[in-house]
């Protein structure tokens, strides 16, 4: 599939929250007229017929009948401010807005503070607390999607009261879809005390269809990979999403690719995906170096895979942080590593089976955004007849069929003045273990070391980083005066560093190796037509590797394009 650069973008960019119905002060005349001296003490209920209209005198402070939220010192200090004081209209209409934000800001969006009639001579004064519970759901806007599929992703039930985590949690996941962005509104419902919830979607059709070509190959299989595929985002009217890619070469003997998955998002929003891939490659002619044009080398790679994914609770500390863990199963099989670098060919294959378990983490803030995705993945070996040390040291003496290793990524995309922005990536690995290629960290290529051949160095660990200083986003055809399409043109200059290691070789071998790189780039697109990436990178360090296949230029292009319909 292609790079997040190159998926589909939302059917609408991200906004803020839910727009909740608005409470302003507004003063009218006779508002500032003193009504009592001194306010003595505030008692909150949840129901009218919980007022004493003839009024009491026996509270100081606050007495809460309705929730423990209101007992808190958070409250205290909200309310603190008018004990003591004074009491008019005025302070009163602020008292009532000053508690509806507070309930705002601990999960109650949508909440109605009634101070009812009553006598107030002895210095106490009754509110009504009164919290929003679910009316109706209504959708409004979507064409491609079902009024149902849509509102039955709000989880609570009517009559229920009306909890902002649970309902934005909610929104998130309709909008974990590509092809649809949902908003939320609140407003008043047909009964005294219901709120309804109305879901504003903006979507487009569900079927993305798209080519194009990256020069992301290697020497060994042909450096061109032409790509075609799909996506469909919503199967058979399930909110099911399909996925297919072919990936090629000029020459489809040396290089075909065929890749899927399909994601299921379940009723009680967690998601199970499963994903595959089939790959036939050869070694072109002379590759490996003189006298090697009679080899024959052809190799077949296959992997299936699942993941079952839960979205995790919001922590209170941090607004805004989404995080989620993923657990998985990946089987492999492959009697070749030419994807990764390598020239090895086998007579018999070599299966990998493996358990994986991903914590991946979201942060946005004023300046930004932070991501973390980890993997932890562990083989035990053993699993089938082709997963034995043996299979495995047919690839790498030192390599076993039980093994573990770790995998971090770290992003930062950090806002800069005049809309510059600096963009920061972190990939690391750890493992105690050699490993085949296939789970090895990889160094070179557009999505790693720029001005280096793909995957020229592996290694069982290792790290590498990813800087990059990017222009402001500008619009040709803007300046051209045509404003029917949104085009962005971003400019960037770079910085790439990998130190990659095995962790065990032969006495002749080397064990590390470290490649950097530096170059400009552009980034092009018409959302959600067109896009195309454009690096040039210089190499800073010289890798010398002498087996006659990796020998690197001094630097090199790196170029995609994505038709997209």
């Amino acid at each position: 599939m292609p790079d997040d650069s190159d998926i589909i973008t939302g059917a609408n960019p991200d906004r803020p929250g839910p727009v909740r119905p608005t409470r302003e002060v507004t003063e009218e005349e006779g508002d500032r007229k003193q009504l009592l001296d001194e306010l003595q003490g505030l008692v909150f209920v949840s129901s009218m017929d919980q007022v004493n209209e003839a009024g009491v005198s026996d509270v100081e402070g606050v007495e809460a009948r309705t929730d423990d939220i209101l007992t808190t010192p958070a409250f205290r200090d909200v309310v603190s401010e008018y004990l003591g004081q004074p009491v008019s209209l005025l302070s009163l209409k602020k008292l009532n807005r000053d508690v509806v934000s507070f309930y705002a800001n601990n999960d109650y969006p949508v909440v109605d503070v009634v101070i009812p009639e009553q006598d107030i001579t002895g210095g106490v004064v009754h509110l009504v607390v009164v919290k929003g519970q679910l009316g109706q759901v209504r959708a409004e806007g979507n064409e491609y999607f079902s009024d149902e599929l849509l509102t039955s992703k709000i989880r609570t039930d009517e009559g229920e009261v009306l909890r902002e985590k649970s309902i934005l949690s909610n929104v998130r996941w309709m909008n974990r879809n590509p092809f649809r962005h949902t908003d939320l509104v609140y407003t008043r419902g047909q009964d005294q005390g219901e709120t309804d919830v109305l879901l504003r979607t903006r979507d487009r059709f569900p079927l993305r269809v798209y080519t194009g070509y990256e020069d992301s190959g290697n020497r060994q299989t042909g450096e061109d990979r032409w790509i075609a595929g799909f996506n469909w985002g919503n199967v058979f009217g399930l909110d099911h999403q399909l996925n297919y890619q072919f990936t090629f070469n000029d020459n489809t003997n040396l290089f075909r690719a065929h890749s899927a998955s399909y994601i299921i998002p379940l009723p009680w929003q967690h998601e199970l995906s499963f994903f595959g891939s089939h790959a036939d490659t050869r070694v072109k002619e002379g590759a490996l170096g003189p006298n090697t044009q009679d080899l024959n080398l052809e190799g077949e790679s296959s992997q299936i895979s699942a993941r079952y994914t839960i979205p995790l609770p919001e922590f209170k500390a941090f607004e805004g942080y989404t995080h989620e863990v993923a657990l998985g199963y990946d089987y492999k099989t492959t009697n070749n590593n030419l994807e990764f670098g390598g020239f090895e060919v086998l007579d018999n294959d070599v299966d990998i089976s493996q358990f994986v378990a991903t914590y991946s983490a979201s942060q946005p803030d004023q300046w930004g955004r932070t991501t973390l995705t980890t993997d932890f993945i562990h083989s035990p070996g053993g699993m089938m007849s082709n997963n034995e040390d043996e299979n495995f040291q047919a690839f790498d003496d030192f390599a076993d069929a039980d093994y573990s290793y770790a995998r971090l990524e770290l992003q930062r995309i950090q806002k800069l003045p005049k809309d510059f922005s600096l963009f920061g990536r972190l990939t690391a690995q750890w493992s105690s273990d050699n490993l085949l290629g296939s789970e090895q960290l990889g160094g070179g290529g557009y999505r790693t070391v720029r001005g280096y051949e793909e995957r020229v160095i592996n290694g069982d660990e290792g790290y590498i980083t990813n800087l990059e200083l990017r222009s402001p986003s500008i619009s040709l055809l803007k300046y051209a005066g045509h404003d029917t399409y949104n085009d962005q043109l971003q400019f960037l200059l770079f910085w790439d560093y990998a130190s990659l290691a095995e962790n065990e070789v032969a006495a002749d071998q080397q064990k590390s190796y470290t490649i950097s790189s530096v170059g400009p780039g552009l980034r092009y697109s018409i959302p959600p037509y067109l896009s195309v990436r454009l690096d040039y990178g210089w190499q800073l360090k010289d890798l010398d590797i002498n087996n006659g296949v990796n020998r690197s230029r001094d630097s090199r292009v790196h170029l995609g394009v994505i038709l997209s319909y």
